[in-house]
Protein backbone atom coordinates (compact mmCIF):
# COMPACT_ATOMS: atom_id res chain seq x y z
CA UNK A 1 0.00 0.00 0.00
CA UNK A 2 1.29 3.61 -1.06
CA UNK A 3 2.11 5.82 1.94
CA UNK A 4 0.59 9.33 1.63
CA UNK A 5 1.49 12.72 3.07
CA UNK A 6 1.00 16.28 2.55
CA UNK A 7 4.83 16.93 1.83
CA UNK A 8 7.85 14.57 0.97
CA UNK A 9 10.73 16.04 1.98
CA UNK A 10 14.32 14.31 0.04
CA UNK A 11 16.92 14.61 1.89
CA UNK A 12 17.27 15.14 5.67
CA UNK A 13 20.57 17.48 5.77
CA UNK A 14 20.69 20.77 6.94
CA UNK A 15 17.64 22.53 4.81
CA UNK A 16 15.72 19.28 5.08
CA UNK A 17 15.70 19.11 9.00
CA UNK A 18 14.69 22.85 9.12
CA UNK A 19 12.38 22.70 6.73
CA UNK A 20 10.51 19.61 7.78
CA UNK A 21 10.70 20.59 11.13
CA UNK A 22 9.44 23.84 11.05
CA UNK A 23 6.66 22.55 8.53
CA UNK A 24 5.64 20.09 11.69
CA UNK A 25 5.97 23.10 13.94
CA UNK A 26 3.68 25.20 12.14
CA UNK A 27 1.43 22.56 11.77
CA UNK A 28 1.25 23.18 7.82
CA UNK A 29 0.44 19.14 7.35
CA UNK A 30 1.81 15.84 7.86
CA UNK A 31 5.51 15.67 6.25
CA UNK A 32 8.06 12.21 5.25
CA UNK A 33 11.34 13.17 5.02
CA UNK A 34 13.45 10.29 3.36
CA UNK A 35 17.82 10.03 4.20
CA UNK A 36 19.75 8.09 2.48
CA UNK A 37 22.00 7.62 5.78
CA UNK A 38 20.90 6.76 9.53
CA UNK A 39 20.83 9.33 12.53
CA UNK A 40 23.92 10.97 13.94
CA UNK A 41 25.26 8.94 17.23
CA UNK A 42 28.30 8.48 18.59
CA UNK A 43 31.44 10.47 19.62
CA UNK A 44 33.22 10.94 16.32
CA UNK A 45 29.81 13.13 15.79
CA UNK A 46 29.39 15.06 18.38
CA UNK A 47 33.44 15.86 19.77
CA UNK A 48 33.68 18.72 17.96
CA UNK A 49 37.59 17.98 17.10
CA UNK A 50 37.07 14.53 15.35
CA UNK A 51 35.37 15.96 12.61
CA UNK A 52 37.92 15.35 9.67
CA UNK A 53 37.92 11.34 11.59
CA UNK A 54 34.26 11.23 9.86
CA UNK A 55 35.57 11.71 6.62
CA UNK A 56 35.82 8.51 4.42
CA UNK A 57 33.61 7.23 7.53
CA UNK A 58 30.58 5.57 6.97
CA UNK A 59 28.82 8.52 7.54
CA UNK A 60 30.52 10.67 4.50
CA UNK A 61 29.36 9.74 1.02
CA UNK A 62 32.91 10.37 0.03
CA UNK A 63 32.22 11.56 -3.61
CA UNK A 64 35.40 12.25 -5.99
CA UNK A 65 35.56 14.68 -8.68
CA UNK A 66 36.28 14.33 -12.41
CA UNK A 67 40.12 14.76 -12.86
CA UNK A 68 41.00 18.63 -12.88
CA UNK A 69 43.10 19.64 -15.25
CA UNK A 70 44.41 22.95 -13.53
CA UNK A 71 45.35 20.71 -10.32
CA UNK A 72 47.81 18.37 -12.31
CA UNK A 73 44.69 16.21 -13.05
CA UNK A 74 43.54 14.93 -9.21
CA UNK A 75 40.74 13.77 -8.28
CA UNK A 76 39.55 15.91 -5.35
CA UNK A 77 37.47 13.82 -2.24
CA UNK A 78 34.16 15.69 -1.93
CA UNK A 79 33.04 14.44 1.72
CA UNK A 80 29.36 15.13 2.16
CA UNK A 81 27.58 14.15 5.31
CA UNK A 82 25.35 11.13 4.91
CA UNK A 83 22.94 11.40 8.02
CA UNK A 84 20.29 13.04 9.15
CA UNK A 85 21.40 16.57 9.64
CA UNK A 86 23.21 16.16 6.36
CA UNK A 87 26.74 18.19 6.23
CA UNK A 88 25.79 20.08 9.85
CA UNK A 89 26.94 16.56 11.42
CA UNK A 90 30.84 16.77 10.08
CA UNK A 91 31.21 20.37 8.77
CA UNK A 92 33.80 22.78 10.96
CA UNK A 93 30.71 23.85 12.96
CA UNK A 94 31.32 27.77 11.79
CA UNK A 95 27.89 29.64 11.14
CA UNK A 96 28.25 32.75 9.44
CA UNK A 97 25.68 34.51 7.38
CA UNK A 98 27.81 35.84 4.66
CA UNK A 99 28.20 39.46 3.75
CA UNK A 100 24.63 41.16 3.30
CA UNK A 101 26.20 42.11 -0.10
CA UNK A 102 26.19 38.55 -1.48
CA UNK A 103 22.61 38.78 -1.83
CA UNK A 104 22.80 41.59 -4.76
CA UNK A 105 22.97 38.71 -7.05
CA UNK A 106 20.02 36.95 -5.52
CA UNK A 107 16.38 37.75 -6.40
CA UNK A 108 15.01 40.73 -4.89
CA UNK A 109 12.62 38.43 -2.73
CA UNK A 110 15.69 37.39 -1.16
CA UNK A 111 18.04 40.63 -0.50
CA UNK A 112 19.64 40.45 2.66
CA UNK A 113 16.85 42.75 4.36
CA UNK A 114 14.21 40.08 3.67
CA UNK A 115 16.28 36.57 4.87
CA UNK A 116 16.72 38.51 8.59
CA UNK A 117 13.78 37.28 9.82
CA UNK A 118 14.74 34.00 9.27
CA UNK A 119 18.05 34.01 10.36
CA UNK A 120 17.14 35.72 13.77
CA UNK A 121 14.84 32.57 14.30
CA UNK A 122 17.76 30.12 13.85
CA UNK A 123 20.15 32.14 15.29
CA UNK A 124 17.81 32.02 18.41
CA UNK A 125 17.88 28.56 18.69
CA UNK A 126 21.42 27.72 18.03
CA UNK A 127 22.92 30.85 20.85
CA UNK A 128 20.39 31.02 23.70
CA UNK A 129 21.62 33.44 25.69
CA UNK A 130 23.47 35.05 23.69
CA UNK A 131 26.17 31.93 23.51
CA UNK A 132 27.84 31.82 20.62
CA UNK A 133 29.72 28.41 21.62
CA UNK A 134 33.06 30.36 20.90
CA UNK A 135 34.91 29.68 24.56
CA UNK A 136 37.32 28.06 23.41
CA UNK A 137 40.03 29.46 22.03
CA UNK A 138 43.57 28.01 21.16
CA UNK A 139 46.76 30.28 22.23
CA UNK A 140 47.90 29.98 18.56
CA UNK A 141 44.37 31.08 17.40
CA UNK A 142 44.19 34.27 19.28
CA UNK A 143 47.84 34.65 18.06
CA UNK A 144 46.51 34.26 14.54
CA UNK A 145 44.16 37.12 15.41
CA UNK A 146 46.73 39.53 16.44
CA UNK A 147 49.30 38.90 13.72
CA UNK A 148 45.92 39.29 11.01
CA UNK A 149 45.14 42.90 12.57
CA UNK A 150 48.47 44.21 11.43
CA UNK A 151 48.26 42.62 7.94
CA UNK A 152 47.40 44.96 4.18
CA UNK A 153 44.47 45.04 2.56
CA UNK A 154 42.27 44.09 5.83
CA UNK A 155 40.36 47.57 5.55
CA UNK A 156 41.62 48.54 9.06
CA UNK A 157 39.25 51.31 9.94
CA UNK A 158 36.58 48.29 9.54
CA UNK A 159 37.91 45.67 11.59
CA UNK A 160 35.29 43.41 12.79
CA UNK A 161 36.05 43.21 16.60
CA UNK A 162 37.34 39.98 17.10
CA UNK A 163 38.55 40.39 20.66
CA UNK A 164 34.46 39.91 22.04
CA UNK A 165 33.43 37.75 25.33
CA UNK A 166 31.73 34.83 24.39
CA UNK A 167 28.71 36.50 25.04
CA UNK A 168 27.12 38.97 22.43
CA UNK A 169 24.09 40.51 21.41
CA UNK A 170 23.02 38.67 18.84
CA UNK A 171 20.22 41.15 17.54
CA UNK A 172 21.13 43.04 14.86
CA UNK A 173 23.08 39.79 13.38
CA UNK A 174 26.53 41.66 13.40
CA UNK A 175 28.57 38.67 14.99
CA UNK A 176 27.68 36.24 11.83
CA UNK A 177 28.54 38.89 9.16
CA UNK A 178 31.27 38.52 7.20
CA UNK A 179 33.16 41.52 7.68
CA UNK A 180 36.75 42.85 6.77
CA UNK A 181 39.21 41.94 9.33
CA UNK A 182 40.11 39.20 12.00
CA UNK A 183 37.56 36.69 13.32
CA UNK A 184 36.11 34.45 16.04
CA UNK A 185 34.30 32.14 14.55
CA UNK A 186 30.80 31.32 15.81
CA UNK A 187 30.24 28.13 15.88
CA UNK A 188 26.79 25.61 15.85
CA UNK A 189 28.17 23.86 19.57
CA UNK A 190 26.79 23.77 23.67
CA UNK A 191 28.54 22.96 26.02
CA UNK A 192 31.78 21.52 23.80
CA UNK A 193 29.14 19.46 21.51
CA UNK A 194 28.21 19.89 18.24
CA UNK A 195 24.38 21.07 17.58
CA UNK A 196 23.15 19.55 13.94
CA UNK A 197 20.43 20.43 12.32
CA UNK A 198 18.93 17.65 13.17
CA UNK A 199 19.07 18.05 16.93
CA UNK A 200 17.82 21.47 16.80
CA UNK A 201 14.68 21.33 14.34
CA UNK A 202 13.95 17.88 13.74
CA UNK A 203 14.66 15.71 16.80
CA UNK A 204 11.70 17.49 19.10
CA UNK A 205 8.82 16.12 16.52
CA UNK A 206 10.57 12.44 16.41
CA UNK A 207 6.97 11.44 18.50
CA UNK A 208 4.62 13.43 16.27
CA UNK A 209 2.51 11.44 14.11
CA UNK A 210 2.38 14.30 11.53
CA UNK A 211 6.11 13.17 10.95
CA UNK A 212 7.80 9.93 9.49
CA UNK A 213 11.46 9.62 8.55
CA UNK A 214 12.49 7.28 6.48
CA UNK A 215 16.56 6.60 6.88
CA UNK A 216 18.90 4.79 5.00
CA UNK A 217 16.34 5.15 1.95
CA UNK A 218 17.47 6.11 -1.21
CA UNK A 219 15.28 8.20 -3.59
CA UNK A 220 16.10 6.81 -7.05
CA UNK A 221 13.10 9.12 -8.92
CA UNK A 222 10.27 11.89 -8.71
CA UNK A 223 6.81 10.57 -9.76
CA UNK A 224 5.64 12.75 -11.63
CA UNK A 225 2.38 13.43 -13.69
CA UNK A 226 1.93 16.24 -16.20
CA UNK A 227 2.64 19.08 -14.15
CA UNK A 228 2.15 18.19 -11.01
CA UNK A 229 4.84 16.11 -9.35
CA UNK A 230 2.47 13.32 -6.97
CA UNK A 231 5.22 11.73 -5.04
CA UNK A 232 8.58 9.88 -5.32
CA UNK A 233 9.91 6.14 -5.63
CA UNK A 234 12.58 4.61 -2.85
CA UNK A 235 14.33 1.79 -2.23
CA UNK A 236 15.57 1.03 0.99
CA UNK A 237 17.01 -2.89 2.70
CA UNK A 238 13.01 -3.70 2.36
CA UNK A 239 12.54 -3.46 -0.93
CA UNK A 240 11.29 -0.23 -3.31
CA UNK A 241 8.20 1.32 -2.46
CA UNK A 242 6.34 4.61 -3.55
CA UNK A 243 5.26 7.55 -1.29
CA UNK A 244 2.50 10.01 -2.72
CA UNK A 245 3.02 13.34 -1.62
CA UNK A 246 -0.59 15.21 -1.63
CA UNK A 247 0.93 19.18 -1.50
CA UNK A 248 4.28 19.21 -2.61
CA UNK A 249 7.43 17.08 -3.50
CA UNK A 250 10.46 18.90 -1.97
CA UNK A 251 13.85 18.17 -2.92
CA UNK A 252 16.54 18.72 -0.21
CA UNK A 253 19.03 16.52 -1.01
CA UNK A 254 22.36 18.95 -1.94
CA UNK A 255 23.97 20.23 -4.68
CA UNK A 256 24.64 17.41 -6.09
CA UNK A 257 21.85 14.93 -5.76
CA UNK A 258 19.00 17.66 -6.44
CA UNK A 259 19.96 17.68 -10.41
CA UNK A 260 20.47 14.38 -10.18
CA UNK A 261 17.24 13.33 -9.51
CA UNK A 262 15.86 16.22 -11.58
CA UNK A 263 17.08 14.55 -14.28
CA UNK A 264 16.97 10.88 -12.91
CA UNK A 265 13.24 12.41 -13.56
CA UNK A 266 13.55 13.34 -17.19
CA UNK A 267 14.13 17.10 -15.92
CA UNK A 268 17.08 18.71 -17.25
CA UNK A 269 19.52 19.29 -21.03
CA UNK A 270 17.51 16.98 -23.21
CA UNK A 271 20.88 15.96 -25.10
CA UNK A 272 21.79 14.28 -21.75
CA UNK A 273 18.94 12.67 -20.62
CA UNK A 274 18.67 11.08 -24.40
CA UNK A 275 22.25 9.79 -23.91
CA UNK A 276 21.05 7.97 -20.51
CA UNK A 277 17.93 6.57 -22.69
CA UNK A 278 15.84 9.07 -19.90
CA UNK A 279 12.26 10.00 -21.08
CA UNK A 280 12.14 13.44 -21.49
CA UNK A 281 9.34 15.34 -18.97
CA UNK A 282 10.62 18.68 -19.11
CA UNK A 283 14.08 20.18 -20.98
CA UNK A 284 15.64 22.35 -18.48
CA UNK A 285 19.61 23.07 -19.88
CA UNK A 286 20.31 24.71 -16.47
CA UNK A 287 19.98 21.86 -14.30
CA UNK A 288 23.40 20.56 -13.00
CA UNK A 289 25.07 23.46 -14.94
CA UNK A 290 26.66 26.66 -12.87
CA UNK A 291 28.23 24.28 -10.44
CA UNK A 292 30.57 26.62 -8.14
CA UNK A 293 32.72 25.35 -4.77
CA UNK A 294 35.26 27.40 -2.69
CA UNK A 295 38.95 26.04 -3.24
CA UNK A 296 41.48 25.85 -0.03
CA UNK A 297 45.35 26.39 -0.40
CA UNK A 298 47.38 25.95 2.95
CA UNK A 299 50.19 27.66 4.27
CA UNK A 300 51.79 24.97 6.69
CA UNK A 301 54.14 26.37 9.24
CA UNK A 302 56.28 23.74 11.54
CA UNK A 303 55.90 23.73 15.15
CA UNK A 304 57.30 22.67 18.03
CA UNK A 305 55.54 19.64 19.17
CA UNK A 306 53.97 21.20 22.42
CA UNK A 307 51.84 23.68 20.24
CA UNK A 308 49.77 22.07 17.58
CA UNK A 309 46.29 20.79 18.93
CA UNK A 310 46.44 17.38 17.94
CA UNK A 311 49.39 17.03 20.52
CA UNK A 312 47.28 18.06 23.05
CA UNK A 313 44.75 15.06 22.57
CA UNK A 314 46.61 13.79 26.00
CA UNK A 315 44.96 11.29 28.27
CA UNK A 316 44.45 14.89 30.61
CA UNK A 317 42.64 16.34 27.83
CA UNK A 318 40.22 13.60 27.37
CA UNK A 319 39.53 13.36 31.28
CA UNK A 320 38.65 17.32 30.94
CA UNK A 321 36.53 16.93 28.01
CA UNK A 322 34.50 14.47 29.97
CA UNK A 323 34.43 15.86 32.86
CA UNK A 324 33.83 19.75 31.97
CA UNK A 325 33.47 19.41 27.98
CA UNK A 326 36.36 21.71 27.75
CA UNK A 327 39.90 21.94 26.45
CA UNK A 328 41.57 20.90 23.14
CA UNK A 329 38.90 18.19 22.26
CA UNK A 330 36.00 20.56 22.62
CA UNK A 331 37.88 22.60 19.73
CA UNK A 332 36.40 22.71 16.00
CA UNK A 333 40.04 23.29 15.33
CA UNK A 334 39.07 26.35 12.83
CA UNK A 335 38.43 28.50 15.77
CA UNK A 336 39.58 31.77 14.02
CA UNK A 337 39.92 33.14 10.72
CA UNK A 338 39.90 36.28 8.12
CA UNK A 339 38.25 38.39 5.86
CA UNK A 340 39.90 40.56 3.06
CA UNK A 341 39.56 42.35 0.47
CA UNK A 342 42.27 42.30 -3.10
CA UNK A 343 40.45 45.09 -4.53
CA UNK A 344 40.76 48.24 -2.26
CA UNK A 345 41.13 52.40 -2.50
CA UNK A 346 42.55 54.90 -1.23
CA UNK A 347 40.53 57.75 0.50
CA UNK A 348 42.50 60.72 1.51
CA UNK A 349 41.82 62.20 4.83
CA UNK A 350 41.64 66.02 4.42
CA UNK A 351 42.88 66.46 8.06
CA UNK A 352 46.17 64.52 7.79
CA UNK A 353 46.49 63.49 3.98
CA UNK A 354 46.94 59.51 5.14
CA UNK A 355 45.44 57.46 2.60
CA UNK A 356 43.60 54.27 4.63
CA UNK A 357 42.48 51.27 3.04
CA UNK A 358 38.56 51.14 2.16
CA UNK A 359 37.20 47.86 0.84
CA UNK A 360 33.87 48.36 -1.39
CA UNK A 361 31.67 45.29 -1.85
CA UNK A 362 32.01 42.20 0.03
CA UNK A 363 35.63 40.32 0.82
CA UNK A 364 37.13 38.80 -1.46
CA UNK A 365 39.64 36.25 0.55
CA UNK A 366 39.05 34.27 3.67
CA UNK A 367 41.06 32.67 5.91
CA UNK A 368 41.10 29.74 8.34
CA UNK A 369 43.35 29.07 10.88
CA UNK A 370 44.15 25.96 12.11
CA UNK A 371 46.67 24.95 14.87
CA UNK A 372 47.47 21.61 13.62
CA UNK A 373 48.95 20.22 9.81
CA UNK A 374 45.97 21.11 7.56
CA UNK A 375 47.02 18.06 5.03
CA UNK A 376 48.22 15.50 7.40
CA UNK A 377 45.46 15.35 10.65
CA UNK A 378 43.69 13.06 10.70
CA UNK A 379 45.27 10.98 7.69
CA UNK A 380 48.28 10.38 9.29
CA UNK A 381 48.96 8.58 12.80
CA UNK A 382 50.88 11.26 13.96
CA UNK A 383 50.70 14.55 12.10
CA UNK A 384 53.40 17.01 12.16
CA UNK A 385 53.18 19.62 14.06
CA UNK A 386 51.98 22.47 12.85
CA UNK A 387 49.76 25.51 11.98
CA UNK A 388 47.75 26.37 8.68
CA UNK A 389 46.04 28.91 7.16
CA UNK A 390 43.83 27.89 4.16
CA UNK A 391 43.72 30.54 1.64
CA UNK A 392 39.97 30.89 -0.22
CA UNK A 393 39.36 32.90 -2.94
CA UNK A 394 35.47 33.51 -2.33
CA UNK A 395 34.11 34.33 -5.39
CA UNK A 396 35.63 32.38 -8.49
CA UNK A 397 34.57 32.87 -11.73
CA UNK A 398 35.38 29.22 -12.71
CA UNK A 399 31.87 27.42 -13.39
CA UNK A 400 31.69 23.41 -13.19
CA UNK A 401 28.66 20.90 -13.61
CA UNK A 402 26.84 17.53 -12.31
CA UNK A 403 26.31 15.12 -15.08
CA UNK A 404 25.31 11.66 -15.36
CA UNK A 405 27.71 9.15 -15.61
CA UNK A 406 27.70 5.39 -16.00
CA UNK A 407 31.87 5.46 -15.86
CA UNK A 408 31.75 6.99 -12.11
CA UNK A 409 31.17 4.72 -9.35
CA UNK A 410 28.55 7.16 -8.08
CA UNK A 411 26.92 7.36 -11.43
CA UNK A 412 28.02 11.07 -11.15
CA UNK A 413 30.44 13.25 -12.70
CA UNK A 414 31.56 15.57 -10.89
CA UNK A 415 33.34 18.45 -12.36
CA UNK A 416 33.79 22.01 -10.50
CA UNK A 417 36.38 23.11 -13.10
CA UNK A 418 38.35 24.66 -10.55
CA UNK A 419 41.12 27.65 -11.69
CA UNK A 420 39.86 27.65 -15.15
CA UNK A 421 39.48 31.21 -15.15
CA UNK A 422 42.72 32.84 -15.65
CA UNK A 423 42.04 35.66 -13.10
CA UNK A 424 40.76 32.59 -10.84
CA UNK A 425 44.73 31.66 -10.42
CA UNK A 426 46.15 34.91 -10.44
CA UNK A 427 43.81 36.25 -7.76
CA UNK A 428 44.84 32.75 -5.95
CA UNK A 429 48.50 34.21 -5.87
CA UNK A 430 47.61 37.61 -4.94
CA UNK A 431 45.70 35.85 -1.71
CA UNK A 432 48.54 33.67 -0.96
CA UNK A 433 51.06 36.44 -0.81
CA UNK A 434 48.59 38.77 1.29
CA UNK A 435 47.75 35.83 3.73
CA UNK A 436 52.04 35.37 4.33
CA UNK A 437 52.01 38.23 5.80
CA UNK A 438 49.87 37.12 8.31
CA UNK A 439 52.01 33.99 8.81
CA UNK A 440 55.21 35.81 8.75
CA UNK A 441 54.12 38.76 11.49
CA UNK A 442 55.68 38.78 14.91
CA UNK A 443 52.39 36.75 16.82
CA UNK A 444 52.91 34.13 14.92
CA UNK A 445 56.41 34.41 13.17
CA UNK A 446 57.88 33.56 16.97
CA UNK A 447 56.14 30.16 17.20
CA UNK A 448 57.11 28.92 13.42
CA UNK A 449 59.87 26.46 12.56
CA UNK A 450 59.69 27.08 9.41
CA UNK A 451 57.42 27.14 6.11
CA UNK A 452 56.78 23.69 5.00
CA UNK A 453 53.78 24.59 2.40
CA UNK A 454 54.78 26.05 -0.06
CA UNK A 455 58.23 26.60 1.19
CA UNK A 456 60.73 25.57 -1.68
CA UNK A 457 57.94 26.60 -4.29
CA UNK A 458 57.65 30.42 -3.72
CA UNK A 459 60.95 30.80 -5.93
CA UNK A 460 59.07 31.35 -8.89
CA UNK A 461 55.31 32.32 -9.78
CA UNK A 462 55.56 29.26 -12.07
CA UNK A 463 56.69 27.46 -9.28
CA UNK A 464 53.62 28.65 -7.03
CA UNK A 465 51.30 27.81 -9.22
CA UNK A 466 52.53 24.16 -9.34
CA UNK A 467 52.53 24.62 -5.42
CA UNK A 468 48.51 25.35 -5.74
CA UNK A 469 47.80 22.82 -8.52
CA UNK A 470 49.13 20.18 -5.91
CA UNK A 471 47.58 21.16 -2.64
CA UNK A 472 44.97 23.07 -3.04
CA UNK A 473 41.87 21.16 -2.23
CA UNK A 474 38.24 21.81 -1.48
CA UNK A 475 36.47 23.42 1.23
CA UNK A 476 33.67 21.70 1.16
CA UNK A 477 31.09 24.15 -0.25
CA UNK A 478 29.10 23.51 -3.12
CA UNK A 479 26.82 25.40 -4.96
CA UNK A 480 24.56 26.67 -7.84
CA UNK A 481 23.71 23.42 -9.98
CA UNK A 482 19.73 24.14 -9.74
CA UNK A 483 20.39 28.26 -9.50
CA UNK A 484 17.12 30.32 -8.38
CA UNK A 485 16.48 34.13 -10.31
CA UNK A 486 13.69 35.85 -11.80
CA UNK A 487 15.00 34.73 -15.40
CA UNK A 488 12.48 31.88 -16.90
CA UNK A 489 15.72 30.43 -17.96
CA UNK A 490 16.82 29.63 -14.29
CA UNK A 491 15.56 25.99 -12.56
CA UNK A 492 13.88 27.39 -9.79
CA UNK A 493 11.99 30.58 -9.60
CA UNK A 494 11.97 32.85 -6.35
CA UNK A 495 9.59 30.97 -4.81
CA UNK A 496 12.09 28.10 -4.96
CA UNK A 497 9.39 26.16 -7.28
CA UNK A 498 10.94 24.25 -10.17
CA UNK A 499 10.01 26.10 -13.15
CA UNK A 500 7.09 23.86 -15.20
CA UNK A 501 5.45 22.44 -12.23
CA UNK A 502 2.96 23.72 -9.74
CA UNK A 503 4.01 21.56 -6.64
CA UNK A 504 7.93 20.68 -6.60
CA UNK A 505 10.13 22.68 -4.97
CA UNK A 506 14.27 22.63 -4.36
CA UNK A 507 15.67 23.89 -0.68
CA UNK A 508 19.05 23.55 -0.32
CA UNK A 509 22.56 25.18 -1.29
CA UNK A 510 22.05 24.23 -5.12
CA UNK A 511 19.89 26.98 -5.40
CA UNK A 512 22.39 29.35 -4.61
CA UNK A 513 22.97 31.75 -7.71
CA UNK A 514 26.63 32.24 -6.65
CA UNK A 515 29.24 31.57 -3.61
CA UNK A 516 28.32 33.32 -0.82
CA UNK A 517 31.31 35.22 1.06
CA UNK A 518 31.98 33.05 4.21
CA UNK A 519 31.28 28.95 5.14
CA UNK A 520 27.43 28.62 3.83
CA UNK A 521 25.78 26.40 6.36
CA UNK A 522 23.61 29.45 8.10
CA UNK A 523 22.39 30.07 4.77
CA UNK A 524 21.53 26.80 3.93
CA UNK A 525 19.33 26.58 7.37
CA UNK A 526 17.87 29.64 6.15
CA UNK A 527 16.89 29.02 2.84
CA UNK A 528 14.34 25.76 4.16
CA UNK A 529 13.09 28.24 6.47
CA UNK A 530 12.20 30.55 4.36
CA UNK A 531 10.39 27.86 2.55
CA UNK A 532 8.74 26.72 4.86
CA UNK A 533 7.22 30.16 5.93
CA UNK A 534 5.89 30.00 2.40
CA UNK A 535 4.22 26.28 1.88
CA UNK A 536 2.50 27.68 5.58
CA UNK A 537 1.20 30.23 4.46
CA UNK A 538 -1.70 30.82 1.94
CA UNK A 539 -1.16 31.32 -1.56
CA UNK A 540 -1.85 35.39 -1.54
CA UNK A 541 1.45 35.25 1.32
CA UNK A 542 3.62 33.58 -1.23
CA UNK A 543 6.30 35.49 -2.31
Amino acid sequence: MTQAFDYVVVGGGTAGCVLAGQLIERNAGSVCIVEAGPPPVGPRIYKPSLYPTLFGSGWDEALVTVPQSKLRGRRVVWPRGRMLGGCTGMNAMIYLRGAPADFLSWPTAWQYAQNTTAFHAIEKRYFPDQDLGIAELHPLSAQFLDAAMFTDKMCPDELYSWNHASKLSISDGAAFEASFGPIRYPRTQRNGRRLTAFDIFLKPWLNDKRLQIHSETLVEQISIEGEQAVGIQARNGQGTFSIRACKAVILSAGTIHSPRLLMQSGIGPATQLKQHDIPLKRPVDAVGENLQDHLVFPIIHALPDQYSIEKQFSREARLEYVQQRTGPLASNLAEAGAFLSLQVKAESDSMTGAQPAVASGPPDVQLHFTPNHYLEYPIRDDPAAAFSIGVTLLHPKSRGSIRLSGSEKSGIAIDPNYLHVASDRENTLSAIEIATQTAQSLPLAKFSLGELIPGKFRSSDVRMEAAIAAFSTTLFHPVGTCHMSDSTDSVVDPNLRVRGFKNLYIADASVFPNLPSANPQAMVMMIGYRLADMLSHESSQIL
